[in-house]
């Protein structure tokens, strides 16, 4: 069975694939072993995982009377789909004992939970048959090329000599031609550009073709298009000057005569005639039809040429970049084998390559055997050649019945309007034309029966969005497919109306353009952009909206660090790709520069920035600084005395990744920072494959600094910033979206194209589809890129629309401003009263439009502050390491005795932890992690939290509870309860003690209480616990 889920936003397509996916595996747990999930990222793979195995737990230890609605939808579901006819006991027992078996199915054999994302299912492939493909077995993969591009543009021309002459011809050929066309002579972005095309699935195939051609072809081609371009245009010109001379010696109306010159290849001899007949109406003078007999043939020739040199211009634009690329792959090959590289691009090609044309490939003989079932996530992302590279399995899985005796099945999850992806070769054409039984037959199975073997579902209920964002989307797409602009894509939105649940929450809409005053004027757009958001921000803030729970999404890059800038300025905590690289956290940059400083003791900036970040921790080392770093010695007595015992002799003569695990326990730096621990999982990633020498390692901390970062983490009170692209599949309570104007920019502008006249002499051709310049047989192509690239703009704009739970804020400009903000103008323009539309911002609640705003229903929220240590670091791994003894003098002088160190370490585990174990075997697994100096002081302490009849409750599974979050007090003071737990409309404030009680503790969480009771919560207890 092949069934496609077309699935709109927040219409539970990763419950519907859970569901799928427990009605095969349950009746048969062994099944597990044969399906096979694959979605697109790594956080996708992780939501699948844990989706399943979260359910299977609840379906295995608990009962359908205990499970919330969307379990109990989920059993039902599944109910509904297994066949009752072997099940002789009542069916919640028997999901209960089909529930324990698969799990522990799962978890004994877990290497076999095949879910992954394409990407490295393709990888596993290509390791495992890694000779046979003639490819290193112990290559590293590089996904980011940007560097690599670099480096190959500068290789190659730093490669430019008399000696090589034939390279340093080609570059002055290729700005030679630069200068002519565009009187520019730089050349490395054309040769970036060229090299961030050559490993698209597009490029595969023309590359191929073109690498079979020596360089003498390549570079008499371009210098023949070159020669072949001069002479065209001087024949032009020559026939263009004929032509004038006949209009001038005639005396003929030049501002009529001269007009067939502007576009001289759509010539037509009949509208010509046309054209003179309708100047000349009392009839055309004999001079005029002389001289037109003359200027007929002229013109027809100067179609002709016309349409030559367009051509000629098409074709040939490119192909002097393309004499390089021989030159620029050699490079790029040299690079892989001196570095044992492999670019994950390539992997798609290569796999395509061992496929093509085979009924049953070698690649897949095993892999053939083992899975019957297949899931494919967002599958409007999947690139044609990746389709092809699966459809053997398939077909395979399809076609004969497997050990279960049963014929294998098919499941596909995507939406169209969600295709955003095709700059990275998502080909959305593939799910529309499998959503259709003809085209299905056609691709995979010519004797497919409609709900026999093939099946189309659509979920249309919208479980994500509260009602006014449901209906708000499924007033104005419709609203904006019924434009003639849109006529080429509003297919695609045939299914954009949902349906929404008639108990969820009403939400919110709000739409604001930039009023025409003489204010708002003079504001520049992005600057307006700007200001808007922060308004909002602040309004949300005022109501006691959460910083947390808002996303500002952003349709560039650029706005996105501008807007991040813009409100870290006034005091706004912000999540964005800046915010999260670890060149902004200070206790990685003291690490660094202390790094620098070993590398060479003679830096002044590092031993300042050693200073400088170490005062910023002890503000009493900087009045100081600046006169100790000028020579080595003061600057070591300056580290001595701040109590840092540093020995640079002996730190020099230790392997890097020690090195840098003792520099932590020096600075008394946290291994609970995860900017830490992710420089240190860096680290450990950079030394399987780089030099261990510290300059290397410094070296490619100066090229890769730029984009070290941690993942977006959760949980941290601060606004997110995200662009749309990078927002797909997740969801925000509140959205705020600064957009003007989608773009009308081609996706693809730049293609390889069949040179089937010979043209060029060459195969293929790397051309650009530019508005103008596109000769007549390539104007259907023309046009069909135009069409998908307004459906990735408006797919854009509908994924930014469907990231909201509870509300969305929409600023734009003035309704005569950009595209999208004239289609929202008309779009309200039917919906509101004459005098409204000469308001500035509106408001819509799921039924109505409105100018004036709705009364808040935000809940208040305990407000807390963000730092590097907020970040929640349970999804970041580092390797367990061992300091050697002679590191063990270095610590740095601990004044508390060995009672209290212990009692800060069981504090510091405690205060981490978010889920507590519930018995003895989880206590015990749970401990095997940390020192065993304090395993037995550890275990006493979780036994007493779960067992004792008053705290157990406060640390059961599921309890809503938040972890050492900073309340800031109304003088600003900062406080930190360890434990804040939301149960039974009370809040309970838990703080571990160790020690003798004290009146200090009790009057510590006594304020706590008062805190948040002055936020709003009234129901509020402290408990002190001593361990």
């Amino acid at each position: 069975m092949f069934t496609v889920y077309t699935a709109s936003a927040g219409s539970g397509k990763t419950s519907r694939l859970v569901v799928e996916y427990l009605a095969l595996a349950l009746p048969n747990p062994k099944k597990f072993k044969h399906i096979l999930a694959i979605t697109f990222t790594n956080n996708a793979t992780a939501e699948m995982k844990g989706r399943i195995l979260e359910t299977l737990h609840q379906f295995a230890f608990s009962t359908p009377s205990h499970f919330n609605n969307s379990l109990q939808a989920t059993f039902q579901s599944i109910q509904e789909k297994i066949d009752p006819i072997n099940i002789t006991i009542p069916f919640d027992l028997y999901i209960q004992k089909q529930s324990k078996e698969l799990l522990q199915e799962i978890l004994y054999d877990y290497d076999n939970f095949a879910i992954s994302t394409i990407d490295t299912f393709f990888q596993r492939i290509l390791r495992a048959f890694s000779f046979e493909l003639g490819i290193s077995m112990n290559y590293s993969l590089e996904i980011q090329l940007d560097e690599l591009h670099q480096q190959t543009v500068d290789i190659l021309l730093n490669k430019l000599s008399v000696e090589n002459k034939e390279l340093s011809k080609r570059v002055l050929n290729l700005v030679e031609t630069k200068i002519e066309d565009a009187g520019k002579w730089k050349i490395e972005k054309d040769l970036l550009n060229l090299l961030g095309n050559m490993f698209n699935e597009d490029a595969y195939i023309a590359i191929k073709e073109l690498e079979k051609c020596d360089k003498s072809t390549l570079d008499a081609s371009s210098q023949k298009i070159l020669m072949t371009k001069r002479a065209a245009k001087k024949e032009i010109e020559e026939i263009k000057k004929s032509y004038n001379q006949v209009v001038a010696q005639h005396n003929l109306d030049p501002k009529l005569f001269k007009s067939f010159l502007k576009e001289p290849e759509f010539f037509d001899i009949d509208l010509y005639d046309s054209a003179i007949a309708k100047k000349y109406k009392k009839g055309i003078p004999e001079e005029v039809t002389a001289a037109c007999e003359q200027l007929y043939p002229l013109l027809t020739l100067l179609k002709e040429k016309s349409i030559t040199w367009k051509e000629i211009q098409f074709f040939g634009k490119n192909l002097s970049q393309l004499a390089l690329l021989i030159d620029l792959k050699t490079v790029i090959e040299e690079i892989k084998t001196q570095d044992n590289l492999f670019y994950l691009s390539e992997t798609n090609g290569i796999i395509h390559e061992e496929v093509k044309d085979e009924e049953a490939p070698y690649l897949f003989e095993k892999l053939g055997n083992k899975y019957s079932y297949f899931f494919l996530d967002e599958f409007q992302d999947t690139s044609k050649m990746q389709w092809e590279n699966l459809l053997p399995l398939l077909k395979n899985a399809l076609s004969g019945q497997n050990e279960f005796h049963e014929n294998g099945k098919v499941f596909l999850f995507g939406d169209i309007k969600q295709a955003i992806y095709r700059f990275r070769n998502g080909d959305s054409s593939l799910l529309h034309n499998l959503s259709q039984i003809d085209t299905y037959r056609q691709m995979v199975d010519p004797y497919a029966v409609d709900e026999v073997n093939y099946k189309l579902e659509n979920l249309d209920q919208n479980y994500r969005s509260a009602k006014s964002i449901v209906h708000f989307n499924n007033l104005f797409f419709p609203f904006l497919m019924e434009i003639p602009e849109f006529d080429p894509i509003c297919q695609f939105y045939q299914d954009i109306v949902q349906k929404v649940d008639g108990g969820k929450e009403r939400g919110l809409v709000s739409i604001q353009f930039k009023g025409k005053t003489s204010k708002t004027e003079k504001v520049e757009p992005q600057d307006y952009l700007l200001i808007e958001t922060l308004n909002t921000i602040k309004e949300l803030e005022n109501e006691g909206v959460s910083y947390g729970d808002i996303a500002v999404l952003v349709s560039s890059n650029d706005l996105g660090s501008k807007m991040g800038e813009w409100l870290s300025q006034h005091n706004i905590p912000v999540i964005s790709p800046d915010s999260l690289l670890l060149a902004t956290s200070d206790e990685v940059m003291l690490l660094i520069s202390t790094l620098h400083y070993l590398n060479n003791s003679n830096n002044k900036l590092a031993r300042l920035l050693m200073g400088h970040f170490l005062a910023k921790s002890n503000p009493d080392l900087k009045p100081t600084l600046f006169k100790n770093i000028e020579n080595e010695t003061q600057f070591l007595q300056f580290l001595n005395n701040s109590g840092i015992q540093f020995s640079k002799k002996r730190l020099m003569n230790t392997p890097l990744f020690t090195l840098l695990n003792h520099l932590i326990s020096l600075f008394g730096l946290t291994q609970k920072n995860p900017f830490v621990i992710t420089l240190l999982n860096k680290t450990e990633e950079y030394l399987k494959s780089g030099n261990g020498s510290l300059k290397s390692y410094l070296d490619w901390w100066n090229e890769k600094s730029s984009k070290l970062a941690l993942s977006s983490p959760s949980h941290v009170n601060a606004v997110t910033i995200s662009t749309i692209h990078k927002a797909k599949g997740l969801a925000y309570p509140i959205v705020i979206l600064p957009f003007t104007q989608y773009g009308f920019k081609k996706t693809k502008e730049m293609q390889w194209i069949k040179d089937e006249k010979g043209i060029t002499g060459l195969p293929y051709s790397w051309v650009s589809f530019t508005n103008s310049g596109v000769p007549e047989q390539y104007e259907l192509q023309n046009e069909m890129e135009k069409h998908y690239s307004l459906l990735d703009n408006i797919n854009k704009l509908y994924v930014a629309h469907t990231r909201p739970k509870e509300r969305l804020y929409i600023i734009t400009q003035a309704f005569d401003a950009g595209n999208y903000s004239k289609h929202l103008y008309n779009f309200i323009k039917n919906r509101v009263s004459e005098d409204d539309l000469r308001k500035n911002r509106y408001w819509f609640d799921g039924e109505k439009f409105s100018c004036e705003p709705p009364k808040s229903t935000a809940p208040k929220k305990v407000d807390s502050t963000i730092s590097n240590q907020e970040v929640d670091s349970s999804q970041i791994y580092v390797s367990n390491f061992t300091l050697d003894a002679q590191f063990l003098a270095f610590e740095r002088t601990k004044t508390n005795t060995e009672e209290q160190e212990r009692g800060i370490q069981i504090h510091d585990f405690l205060s981490s932890l978010k889920d507590f174990p519930q018995t003895e075997t989880q206590i015990d697994e749970m401990i095997t992690f940390v020192s065993p100096a304090i395993q037995p002081y550890l275990k006493t302490a979780l036994h007493k939290l779960i067992s004792d009849i008053e705290y157990a409750p406060y640390f059961k599974p599921h309890v809503e509870a938040l972890n050492e979050t900073t309340i800031i007090s109304e003088t600003g003071e900062l406080l930190r309860p360890d434990r804040v737990v939301f149960i039974d409309n009370q809040v309970v404030v838990i703080d571990y003690k160790t020690g003798v009680p004290t009146i200090k503790h009790q009057e510590q969480i006594d304020q706590y209480c008062e805190k948040l009771k002055l936020m709003g919560y009234s129901n509020v207890s402290g408990k002190l616990i001593y361990l």
